[in-house]
């Protein structure tokens, strides 16, 4: 024997061997020898078959025998069930965040126009206050008599 044709069954450590390739190896069934119609055929009767199963698998959690579904299946649904609840709790928070964004910013917005309308009203003091201090002085030359300086002074 040589070793390439030959398999040597290991639970019972080589006492039998099977020659693979020889082809009266396998017995024959007359059932496994089918045309490609028949084949065909065949395959629709399955499918008919797997779908009428199909068909008659509840909607409502029960198996056929008519049992609840396990825990298993109860514990995913309560994950998903918590995990749907935790996003619902997520997407809570997050519009709160949001709505309190766009109130700080208004806040800011409010800040900052009051800010602006101070800084404008400090400058119309400053240009008030520069507009008085300039009348003194032409005001204090007007009166100035002029009579008694000298040609370069008056000028």
């Amino acid at each position: 024997m040589d070793g390439s044709a030959y398999f040597t069954n290991l639970i019972n450590e080589g006492d039998t061997t099977y020659d693979w390739s020889a082809l009266g190896s396998q017995p024959e069934d007359p059932k496994s020898q089918v045309g490609e119609g028949e084949a065909y055929l065949h395959l629709l009767v399955l499918r008919a078959a797997f779908l009428k199963i199909e068909n008659l698998i509840p909607a409502n959690g029960m198996q056929l025998s008519g049992k609840p579904t396990g825990r298993k299946k109860e514990k995913e649904k309560q994950r998903q069930h918590s995990d749907q609840s935790q996003i619902d709790a997520l997407d809570h928070l997050w519009v709160k965040k949001k709505e309190a964004d766009v109130e700080k910013e208004w806040q800011r917005a409010e800040r900052c126009k009051v800010a602006s309308a101070l800084d404008q009203q400090q400058i119309d003091l400053e240009k008030e206050m520069f507009e008085f201090k300039r009348m003194i002085v032409e005001d204090r030359i007007m009166r100035l008599d002029t009579r008694v300086m000298s040609i370069e002074e008056q000028d």
